[in-house]
């Protein structure tokens, strides 16, 4: 009874894990955006999205990544997904 309720939940999310989150990642690692500079993620699950947050100016953090990085960037977001 109890390993078909545990089979019950489980094949439907390794399902849909199998579906959404696996191609995305496999895309992230195989982009040609994956050899672009930028700053370092910060977390695995936040990526820079919390430090981009937490800026009041964001232009200034863009400013310093640009002249640090130069003018074509990417930047993390949660798990690692690479944005630009």
């Amino acid at each position: 009874m109890f390993s078909t309720l545990v089979a019950a939940v489980a094949v439907p999310i390794a399902a849909l894990f199998a579906y959404y989150v696996v191609p995305m990642l496999w895309s992230n690692l195989r982009t040609p955006l994956r050899h672009l500079p930028g700053p370092p993620s910060a977390s695995f699950f936040w990526g820079n999205s919390k430090l981009i947050e937490e800026q009041r100016d964001i232009a200034a953090l863009q400013d310093q990544w640009v002249a640090q990085y130069g003018h074509v960037i990417t930047f993390k977001g949660s798990f690692g997904v690479r944005k630009s």
